[in-house]
This record gives C-alpha cells, structure tokens and sequence, in this order.
C-alpha cells in the first residue's frame, strides 16, 4: 500500500472503526457498540444515540457537532455506558451539551444511564454533560477519571445533574 491510497481510503469511510471495521458514521459505529476508535475528526450533523456499551477512544482526533439542539449532541440511554477515552474532543458549541444522560420519550429508568471520562475534552455551550430532572429520567452514573468538561456560556457548568443519580 502506498500512502496516498490509504488517505482516501480513510476519507472515504470518514476515519471511524469498531473492532478493525471501517463505518460510515459514528451513529452507526454507535449501534454496534464495543470500541470506537477515530482515524480522523468526525463532524456530526444531528444527535447521535449511545443503546449499548460503547468506548470511543477518541485517538487524537474531534467529534465536532455542527448542529444546534436544545439537548446534547452525543445522547447516553438507559441501559448504555458511553466511555471516553484518548486524547482530543468532542465539541458541540451550538448544542445545550456536548453529552446528554438520557433523552425525552427516554423515561424507563430501571436501568442505569451511564458515562466514564478517562481523557480528553468534553465541550458544550452550556454544559459539557448535562442530565434532565424530569419524571423517569433519573438512574445516571458520570464518573470522571481524568479530562477537562467545560462549557462556553457565561452561566452552566461542567456537569449539571439535576435527576437522580450519581457524579
């Protein structure tokens, strides 16, 4: 293989692969689970959904959301772990969160939504993670090991946690 034959092969399937196998998109590397590694910086045009146990190791490289939303632009379901870890971001400044511990319609809280940062930085425009105090949307776990959680408004916060659950 030479080298430019490589590079568009990666730009081809954008950089993302789960278990050596090249996707598309992270929401599809999403609904197979397991890790997610970067080869590149992904760029996300709406929410993608974590259902399942998911590691994405960032690599080095960006998730950056380039969508507006009341709500995060990466979503952790009941019954899912999202952990993230290796270097880089994911950004989502025109997004409430970078992540979100649950999503409306999700209210089946009998089992546990949940987050492990390990590296990198998580970015939002008013929250880096946030979870929601609504009815049935409690039962979260966030567990920070390591990384930066940082939001760009002049008011919110790193984490806002106002369900039942555990930072």
């Amino acid at each position: 293989d030479d080298g430019s034959l490589v590079a568009v092969e990666m730009k081809a399937y954008g950089g993302i692969e789960v278990g050596g196998e090249k996707v598309e998109t992270l929401q599809e590397a999403f609904n197979i689970g397991g890790e997610v590694k970067l080869f590149a910086d992904v760029v996300i045009t709406e929410q993608v959904n974590i259902a399942k146990e998911v590691v994405l190791n960032l690599n080095g490289h960006n998730v950056v959301a380039e969508f507006e939303h009341n709500s995060g632009a990466i979503n952790v379901a009941h019954g899912s772990k999202l952990t993230i870890k290796g270097m880089g971001c994911v950004d989502a400044l025109k997004c409430i969160c970078a992540i979100s511990m649950t999503t409306k319609g999700d209210t089946n809280d009998a089992e546990v939504a949940e987050l492990v940062v390990e590296n990198g930085v998580i970015r939002g425009c008013n929250y880096a993670v946030s979870g929601n105090g609504s009815k049935g949307r409690g039962n979260t776990k966030v567990t920070v090991n390591g990384g930066e959680l940082t939001m760009v408004a002049t008011s919110g916060a790193g984490i806002y946690n106002p369900q039942e659950g555990d930072v």
